[in-house]
């Protein structure tokens, strides 16, 4: 992801992007044109969302969400806290999700995709019931 960093006493705000002094701020987006004075451009890397997890489910089963991952980008080992998607398709057959062994079952019909945002760590586990083939992705956002 790009990374921009803020060298002055004040807070500057560009497009949907607040950087605050002395941050470096690490964005979904690149800030075309040129930068503000004080704002330097620390890394290039890349706009993606590095896929955590993936799994092709056939039966009954549970997946466990990582506590850590490794970035594709930098090679680092990360702390998974939160900010991640979780994506359950159905490509044959049917599903039915429920997070954490508890709460309500969400139900995933032929072709259809529940997405679910984590924005904290509160899911550490995907218990699932499929007929046929379905398809589970987490994904940093």
């Amino acid at each position: 992801m790009p990374t921009y960093a803020n060298s002055t006493s004040a807070v500057i705000t560009i497009g949907d992007v607040r950087i605050e002094p002395g941050q470096s701020v690490k964005t979904l987006q690149f800030i075309p044109g040129s930068l503000p004075a004080g704002i330097t451009e620390v890394t290039t890397a890349p706009m993606c969302n590095p896929i955590i997890l993936s799994s092709k489910v056939t039966g009954n089963t549970t997946v466990t969400i990582p506590e850590t991952y490794t970035n594709p980008l930098t090679g680092i080992v990360e702390a998974l806290n939160g900010n991640y998607l979780i994506t359950v398709y159905a490509g044959t057959g049917e599903a039915t999700v429920q997070f954490n062994g508890s709460g309500t079952l969400k139900y995933v019909g032929l072709y259809e995709r529940y997405e679910y945002r984590c924005m904290s760590r509160t899911v550490d586990s995907i218990v699932l019931t499929v007929t046929g083939t379905t398809y589970v992705t987490v994904q940093a956002i």
